[in-house]
């Protein structure tokens, strides 16, 4: 459940930059066979990485639109540490889009506000080593909706997460960030358990984040779950969560936690 959890974190954050990335766009008012080089060029700044975008676009009316096929990034922790000054726990990692498209509302921006209508992320694959555990997310969309965020704030919370001592997360979320996602992969594997057909949904406002429900099928079983962290609360993060097993193989459940355990037991868990 932790690991679901980083997860969402990861995206808020990622979707503070995908903001950066559509100010890029506005800011350069370029041809659209130029748009992905620009684009290449920030991200290899920002990470460290090397990335590739086959094709990239830009819609300027009813809607600023931006969109990216193809993506392909390949980089490293430290790499990533060195291009944004802030330490990390990863080692290895790759990742490929086939399709990346962001909409913003274009009468919010006159009040100093961002509204983003939509990201989604289409054939996400990822690679990732963190905390010397690997990571594999294969298949996986993702839609984010009514993302609101005033200016000022999406200036102050990339601010806070470059150099300076490590803060608590509740500490880099802006007070008045907003946004519903959901998502589903294929697969994830994630602290040696082979997730597959992973749903969830929720949102996050005034620094609680709820998941309102993930499953996923774990063998010939299926679990579910539901969780909130609440970081206005603790800016570490308060947990409250419950999860179900439905015919899940105890063995399998339990390698992460208790290999030579698992070894030995046959039973399914219900409960």
């Amino acid at each position: 459940m932790k690991k679901l959890l980083r997860k969402s974190l990861i995206v808020s954050g990622m979707i503070l930059a995908l903001v950066l990335l559509i100010g890029l766009a506005i800011n350069f008012f370029l041809p659209t066979d130029q748009i992905s080089r620009r684009m290449e060029v920030e991200l290899v700044k920002a990470t460290g990485a090397e990335v590739t975008i086959k094709s990239a676009g830009v819609q300027w009316w009813p809607r600023l639109g931006v969109t990216l096929k193809d993506c392909e990034i390949r980089g490293d922790g430290l790499a990533l540490a060195k291009a944004s000054g802030s330490a990390n726990e990863l080692g290895d990692y790759s990742a490929t889009l086939q399709r990346f498209v962001v909409q913003v509302a274009l009468g919010p921006l006159l009040h100093k506000e961002v509204l983003v209508d939509a990201i989604r992320l289409k054939g996400l694959d990822l690679e990732a080593v963190h905390k010397g555990e690997f990571y594999r997310l294969a298949g996986a969309d993702l839609m984010v909706n009514d993302l609101k965020i005033s200016m000022e704030a999406a200036q102050e919370a990339g601010n806070s997460q470059t150099g300076g001592a490590k803060r608590p997360v509740g500490e880099l979320i802006p007070e008045d960030l907003v946004l519903a996602f959901e998502g589903h992969a294929e697969s994830l594997t994630a602290r040696q358990l082979p997730l597959m057909d992973v749903k969830f949904h929720g949102d996050l406002d005034a620094r609680l984040l709820t998941i309102e429900s993930i499953t996923a099928s774990l063998g010939e079983g299926r679990l579910e779950s539901s969780l909130e962290v609440d970081y206005e609360r603790d800016p570490r993060g308060f947990l409250d969560f419950e999860a179900l097993a439905h015919g899940v193989s105890a063995g399998i459940l339990l390698v992460p936690w208790a290999p030579d355990l698992a070894k030995n037991l046959e039973a399914d868990l219900n409960g």
